[in-house]
C-alpha cells in the first residue's frame, strides 16, 4: 500500500506544479489565480490517481511472480552463469533479440558492459537495458542486468522495465540449460 501513496504522491507532485506553471505564465498573479489553482489541484489529482491505478493494473496483469518492487519503474536482477566470459558475453547479446527493436550503444568485451535502448513507442517510453559481466572464476560468470527509463524524469513504465528484465533472465536460463 505505500508504494501506491508513494506513487500517487510522486505523480500528484509533477502534475500540481506542472498546471500551477502553466497558468502562472497565462494569468501571472492575478485574484483569479487563487480560483484557478483549486481547480488545478483538482485535476492533477484526478490524473494522479488515474495513472496509479493504470500502473498498477498493468503491473498485476504480467505474468511474472511480483512482490511490491515490481511497481518500480527500474529493475535489476543477479545471476551466477557456469559458462566461460566470452560465452555470456555473447548470449548477453542474443538475449535482446527477444526485446523488439533494440539497438546496441555500446559492447565493451575488455569491461564486461553491454548497453541497449530500445526506443520508445507509442505505448511506452525508451528504455535502457545494461549488463555488467564479471568473471568469477575458469567457468563462472556474475551477470547484472538492469533496465529502466532512458529519461531519469519518467516515475511510470507500466511494467515494461520488469518485463524486459523477466525476458532476458528467461532466456539466459534456458540457454544455459541448453548448453
Amino acid at each position: 500500500m505505500k508504494i501506491y501513496a508513494e506513487l500517487f504522491l510522486v505523480l500528484f507532485a509533477i502534475f500540481s506544479l506542472i498546471t500551477v506553471i502553466f497558468y502562472l505564465v497565462g494569468f501571472g498573479l492575478s485574484g483569479e489565480l487563487l480560483r484557478w489553482i483549486w481547480d488545478d489541484l483538482l485535476l492533477a489529482a484526478v490524473l494522479a490517481f488515474l495513472l496509479t491505478v493504470l500502473q498498477i493494473a498493468t503491473v498485476k496483469r504480467l505474468p511474472f511472480k511480483k512482490d511490491t518492487s515490481a511497481f518500480n519503474f527500474a529493475h535489476a536482477r543477479s545471476l551466477e552463469l557456469a559458462l566461460s566470459y566470452n560465452e555470456i558475453m555473447k548470449l548477453c547479446i542474443a538475449s535482446l533479440g527477444g526485446i523488439h527493436g533494440t539497438r546496441m550503444r555500446e559492447v565493451s568485451y575488455a569491461h564486461g558492459r553491454i548497453i541497449a535502448i530500445v526506443p520508445s513507442t507509442w505505448r511506452y517510453l525508451s528504455q535502457v537495458i545494461a549488463f555488467d559481466v564479471q568473471e568469477l572464476g575458469a567457468s563462472v560468470c556474475a551477470v547484472k542486468v538492469s533496465s529502466s527509463p532512458a529519461v531519469s524524469a519518467v516515475r511510470v513504465d507500466f511494467g515494461k522495465n520488469l518485463e524486459n528484465i523477466e525476458k532476458i533472465v528467461a532466456f539466459l536460463k534456458a540457454s544455459i540449460v541448453r548448453a
